[in-house]
């Protein structure tokens, strides 16, 4: 199972938000590029980046901070991606995967030509607040199935915005009942206090975890987080 470290970034800091709350915001003394530093120091094969200027108003405000993360290191990248050009433009930054919630959602027809078109570059990130899923930062909610939803997705991420940044542990009862219904690599993202956390996520099943405010508090050391994923298996 992959462990993937994460860097939400706001106004050009690293933040991270409590339950998706943009009032809840906390600003951390390292920057986003001195993070993806520790991050790549300790083995980090792939770190999550989400642009949450982006993903609260539908413009991306800190691009040209991760053009300067990716020419270093490997990344992917969400947040405010609500057309096909963004998704070109950040391929073009070299990013290696573009994450797309909002953009999956609203328009089925322009969905399912992105999911062809960049199979295997495009991760679908599916946000669950009280069980339905949500998106244009959270705000919005869907009816579109999930099923539907992740059907020619490659990967998935599935983030429950109530344990997001609470360290109360991820939803396990909603990710095994996602899982039955996906045939999507799952990526489980939010609530991880602990290492014990990621080997229950491993024991459901999930190809992989997102591990941001665990890591920058301290509550997963750095050299156990990253050695996990040598240890579990891929």
């Amino acid at each position: 199972m992959r462990v993937i470290p994460s860097i939400d970034i706001m106004d050009g800091k690293c933040v991270r938000l409590v339950r998706g709350e943009k009032s809840s915001s906390i600003a951390y003394e390292k920057s986003p590029l001195e993070t993806a530093e520790e991050y790549d120091k300790y083995g980090a094969k792939l770190i999550h980046i989400v642009d949450l200027d982006g993903a609260f108003i539908g413009d991306m405000k800190n691009l040209e901070l991760i053009k300067q993360i990716a020419k270093r290191f490997p990344i992917q990248v969400g947040g405010g991606i609500r057309d096909e050009r963004k998704i070109e433009q950040l391929l073009a930054l070299g990013v290696q995967k573009v994450v797309v919630s909002t953009l999956l959602l609203k328009d089925q027809d322009l969905a399912s030509k992105i999911k062809e078109k960049y199979y295997g570059k495009l991760v679908g990130s599916f946000d669950f607040n009280q069980g339905r899923l949500s998106y244009a930062g959270w705000v919005k909610q869907s009816n579109i199935s999930f099923e539907n939803a992740v059907t020619g997705l490659e990967e998935v991420i599935v983030t429950d915005i109530e344990r997001d940044g609470t360290f109360n542990g991820p939803n396990l009862d909603l990710l095994r009942s996602l899982k039955i219904r996906c045939k999507s690599k799952m990526i489980s993202a939010g609530g991880v206090k602990d290492i014990l956390n990621i080997f229950e996520l491993r024991k459901i099943g999930m190809d992989g975890v997102i591990i941001g405010k665990a890591f920058l508090e301290n509550k997963i050391n750095l050299k156990d987080g990253f050695r996990f994923e040598g240890l579990a298996g891929d």
